[in-house]
């Protein structure tokens, strides 16, 4: 038997989302009751059918989305990351707490990539960043590495503007991404505090970057979509994030995130699956 933290009626809503995304709830269901927490937060793309869960890692949460994956011990507040995109799921397991950046990449990173990713990870803390987090990707060779930057005045930020979107040609992210982030940045709250993700593949770090600022307000999600989307597109955007607002019960936020890299700029909105309070 698992704590039965999670109710029937949260397990019946976070449920529904799955299905309206297309994902294979049975074992991501069994994640979460398994896992033993109450608080389930879950990061929603905008633009596309993915979505993720955050939950406490432990062997038994792990063994039901990835039963061939042999569990190693995890330091304290670690946490399990279960990413769908339609069918496919991966796991993940998530390291808070600030290391060095060599101790983040070997964490990480895939062994034939980390001497090519250690670089990127040097200069966004270079920025006057810390590691905040590492995640590595149990079910295929991936890992990621955020990287927290505090509130800042203006001067600051603008320096570290341009220091993030020169990683960010580096990476290989569009010149029309970056012009259109500088926007995007601007509308979250320039000088904000602001974490940010770097990934890495076998064949070396990825074009992309995460930024993940801490709104709390679903139009603020939305109106940054209509930022970098056509009117219909937008109004798709709004129409799926209220959705999933009214089946999660959720009013607010805990972030939102805009990833750069591949097509287009999705939009994430970060929420929280919690009980009710008496």
């Amino acid at each position: 038997m698992y704590p039965a933290l999670v109710s029937s009626e949260s397990l019946g809503r976070l449920e529904r989302v799955l299905a309206e995304r297309g994902a294979p709830s049975p074992a991501i269901l069994a994640a979460v009751e398994r896992s033993g927490t109450a608080t389930v937060y879950i990061a929603a793309s905008g633009f596309s059918r993915r979505i993720d869960l955050l939950v406490p890692y432990s062997a038994e949460a792990v063994a039901a989305v990835a039963p061939r994956i042999v569990v190693v011990e995890v330091p304290a507040r670690s946490m399990l990351r279960i990413s769908t995109d339609g069918a496919l799921v991966s796991a993940a397991r998530v390291i808070v707490g600030e290391v060095s950046s060599t101790e983040a990449v070997d964490d990480a990173g895939p062994a034939t990539a980390r001497d090519a990713w250690r670089p990127i990870v040097d200069q966004l803390t270079a920025l006057g960043g810390a590691i905040s987090s590492r995640t590595h990707v149990l079910t295929d060779p991936r890992g990621a590495v955020a990287v927290r930057y505090p509130d800042r005045d203006d001067a600051t930020d603008e320096a570290l503007q341009d220091g993030l979107m020169a990683l960010a040609a580096r990476l290989g992210v569009s010149e029309p991404q970056r012009t259109r982030w500088r926007a995007l940045h601007a509308a979250s709250g320039a000088g904000a505090a602001v974490t940010v993700a770097t990934q890495c593949l076998p064949g070396g770090p990825t074009p992309e970057l995460g930024f993940l600022y801490r709104h709390t307000q679903w139009d603020h999600a939305i109106t940054l979509a209509t930022m970098v989307a056509d009117a219909p597109l937008a109004r798709s955007v709004a129409a799926g994030f209220g959705t999933l607002a009214g089946m999660l019960q959720s009013e607010e936020l805990s972030g939102v995130e805009v990833l750069l890299g591949g097509d287009a700029i999705d939009i994430v909105a970060w929420t929280t699956l919690r009980e009710a309070t008496s």
